[in-house]
């Protein structure tokens, strides 16, 4: 999902992990199965970017508001 972000679409959402954390993400990098995220503000012990592996993420919820057709790029699609 993250490889085919559309590039008109804003690189923000609020990723949750296994161990319940909540990362509200303005941009992000991959490298293999590794996701490095970046915040606007940083979290109580004071960092801004965190590394997690896809297989921690449990959600991803998105603050963009535009069409669930522009999500079709990350392989989502209508039923049939």
């Amino acid at each position: 999902m993250f490889e085919n972000w559309p590039a008109d679409m804003p690189r923000r959402a609020i990723v949750s992990t296994a161990t319940q954390d909540g990362i509200a993400l303005t941009d992000f990098r991959i490298a293999g199965n590794l996701l490095m995220m970046e915040r606007d503000r940083p979290d109580s012990l004071g960092s801004r970017k965190v590394v997690v592996a896809f297989e921690a993420i449990t959600s991803v919820r998105f603050t963009d508001t535009g069409e669930l057709s522009r999500f079709s790029a990350m392989g989502f699609e209508s039923p049939p």
